[in-house]
């Protein structure tokens, strides 16, 4: 926008003053040309009112200048209420475990048996059971009215010497956290037994359709062992990229500086480098020039990586002689793919089982159109997607993909799987087909 990005966005303190120049996190990473991921923040509105927040920060660069940055903010808020959800969740489990701890401290003859069952509630919900039986020393019932009260043990409890009288107590909490009840049956000398249940729902969401014919899903058997050294300064930028190539076969480094890049490929000799022209400190170029020129009877193919790049900048990368190829960032998963099958003259095994695959950029289609399947999801929502993928953001992707699944969880299920797969080619397709079919909408009112 050509203003002062402070002006713009900048972190303030909790009594909503804002932090200077020097000290605001955002500000302090732009100037320094670094990237910045917080997965934990909190953002205040102009009404007083505050929302939690993931952000990501990315300089942009035009050769060593950097020309201003661009912001991500996401509000987590379902997100979060999602993650504590699944913590509830998850302490069924905990609880059972705590009860079943309590049965083998009191028992020393006989047997615990653990029980768990699912019952149909009213409507569509379910109750799960879970029963915890000992044939132990029982309870007093004149201290099963006490039992769930924190600090307080039976008289089997001050005689085994162990524990602090709050597990039952924080048994209790958490199944009425979950919308449960916990309860004790007990007889001295004959054991006892303690059963909670929590309402659940069940899972109705499909499978996703099998991955597509023709996307790449191997090495063809018999070919040595390819070594790849990924050279980036942005974590995420290296991410995908690794997780792909790691999918296929090839074995796998990273390297954030290229200094670094210089010292892992002496040590390691890869056969391909993937190299981020514009880094900190040594740049791509200069750590190329003197790979090659320390690699006398065996260079690596080194394929230059930068986003943002003119066709002036573009020419200037390939004459300076220290790269084989170039590929704007953010690249395609199958052009990506087809570059290095050209350069190491390798071959792939497909999804459809076709001994070589030869690429061209694009991954066979599906059985499903992006139109069909992301047709209940607000326009807004698509574009993010799509920015996310051409951006190759997969933390950024993963977390949209969750908002998704509160709305539609069959396109949320299937946009996970074809994610997890770096199956990006696919995933830009289905968001380009739900473009144009919105246009095609647009066209008919």
């Amino acid at each position: 926008m050509g203003r002062n990005m402070h002006d713009q966005i900048h972190h303030s303190r909790n009594d909503g003053t804002v932090y200077p120049e020097n000290e605001c996190q955002i500000f302090r990473a732009f100037r320094k040309g670094e990237g910045t991921h917080v997965t934990d923040e909190v953002l205040w509105r102009a009404d007083g009112t505050s929302f939690p927040a993931e952000y990501w920060s990315y300089p942009q660069r035009q050769g060593n200048n950097i020309l201003g940055s661009v912001v991500t903010f996401i509000d987590i808020t379902e997100s979060k209420r999602a993650e504590e959800k699944l913590r509830l969740a998850q302490t069924s489990v905990e609880q059972a475990s705590d009860a079943v701890g309590n049965a083998v401290k009191f028992t020393e003859a006989g047997g615990i048996e653990l029980r768990v069952s699912l019952a149909a509630r009213s409507g569509s919900r379910l109750g799960l059971s879970v029963q915890v039986e000992d044939s132990g020393v029982g309870i007093l019932a004149v201290e099963q009215s006490k039992l769930f009260q924190p600090f307080v043990q039976t008289q089997s409890g001050l005689a085994s010497h162990s524990g602090t009288g709050l597990g039952l107590a924080i048994c209790r909490e958490y199944v009425h956290l979950m919308g449960g009840e916990i309860a004790v049956l007990s007889e001295p000398g004959k054991g006892s037994i303690f059963k909670f249940e929590v309402p659940v729902q069940p899972d109705t969401a499909e499978e996703p359709a099998a991955p597509a014919p023709g996307r790449v899903i191997g090495l063809s058997p018999g070919q040595a062992l390819v070594r790849v050294l990924i050279v980036d300064d942005q974590p995420h930028a290296r991410g995908w990229i690794a997780e792909l190539l790691k999918s296929i076969g090839f074995e796998i480094r990273e390297a954030e500086r290229g200094d670094v890049a210089i010292r892992v490929w002496r040590e390691w000799k890869p056969q391909l480098i993937l190299m981020d022209v514009y880094m900190p400190g040594m740049n791509g170029l200069e750590a190329s020039l003197a790979i090659k020129a320390e690699a006398h009877e065996q260079p690596p193919v080194i394929i230059a990586l930068t986003a943002s790049a003119t066709d002036a900048e573009r020419d200037a990368i390939m004459r300076s002689g220290g790269v084989d190829d170039f590929l704007s960032k953010p690249c395609r998963e199958g052009e990506l793919l087809e570059r290095v099958r050209v350069h190491l003259n390798l071959q792939y095994r497909s999804a459809g089982g076709q001994a070589e695959l030869e690429m061209a950029g694009r991954s066979a289609p599906k059985a499903v159109t992006g139109a069909e399947l992301l047709a209940e999801l607000p326009a807004d929502w698509i574009d993010q997607l799509h920015e996310a993928v051409l951006s190759g953001e997969k933390d950024l992707l993963d977390q949209l993909i969750r908002a998704v699944g509160k709305l539609d969880a069959r396109a949320a299920r299937a946009l996970q799987k074809v994610a997890d797969e770096y199956e990006y080619d696919t995933l830009a397709r289905w968001f380009e087909e739900a473009a144009e079919a919105r246009v095609r909408e647009a066209e008919l009112l």
